[in-house]
């Protein structure tokens, strides 16, 4: 615009006394920063409300329900805490969790008493078959015994009583005796045996 330097081209200069203005920015710059400062702490309350009412609150909820299921019973999760995704997807899957575990519960319990019934069948079937075997050293002692107590009688009968021929008598008896004596032994041992 063709101006040098030193040249006046219709410049005004005015001047302005500071210290009325300094005053009130002093007095502006405090409200200012209380207002920012009561803002803050309006924040701050309301997310430590919201926090608490929408995490804190729900959490607590859930750790509740983890001890009730530790302690093998049903969590009371109220619907009404569900507020955000990551929470709700926090309650669902604690419940799917409880639901496998009851599930795995059940069957465990089922499991259980399955196989508490298959060993009081394996154990009455235990008792029968020791009444049986016990029963049958009893009926086979008798039925062994009471033959070779017969042929002992006659033994001694015939050996008492003497025949025509005294030592081929003896001689039987004798073998009669000594071989049912063997016999009546070992069957002893056998019933013995059998007993353990």
């Amino acid at each position: 615009e063709g101006y040098r330097t030193g040249d006046v081209g219709g410049a005004i200069s005015i001047a302005i006394p500071l210290d009325a203005y300094a005053g009130d920015l002093g007095e502006a710059s405090m409200a200012s920063i209380g207002f920012f400062a009561a803002i803050m702490l309006f924040v701050i309350a309301t997310m430590a409300i919201a926090l608490r009412r929408w995490v804190v609150r729900p959490l607590r909820f859930l750790e509740t329900a983890a001890s009730r299921v530790g302690d093998g019973m049903a969590p009371k999760l109220p619907e009404s805490l569900v507020r955000s995704r990551e929470v709700e997807s926090l309650m669902s899957e604690f419940c799917d969790m409880e639901h496998r575990l009851s599930t795995l519960q059940r069957g465990l319990e089922d499991q259980v008493r399955d196989r508490t019934a298959e060993l009081a069948c394996a154990n009455e079937k235990l008792k029968e078959e020791s009444a049986f075997k016990t029963n049958f050293a009893a009926i086979m002692n008798h039925e062994l015994k009471t033959p070779i107590s017969a042929i002992l009688a006659i033994a001694e009968i015939w050996e008492r009583k003497g025949t025509q021929d005294a030592t081929d008598n003896e001689r039987l008896v004798r073998e009669i005796r000594i071989n049912c004596q063997s016999l009546l032994e070992m069957i002893e041992n056998n019933v013995d045996a059998a007993r353990v």
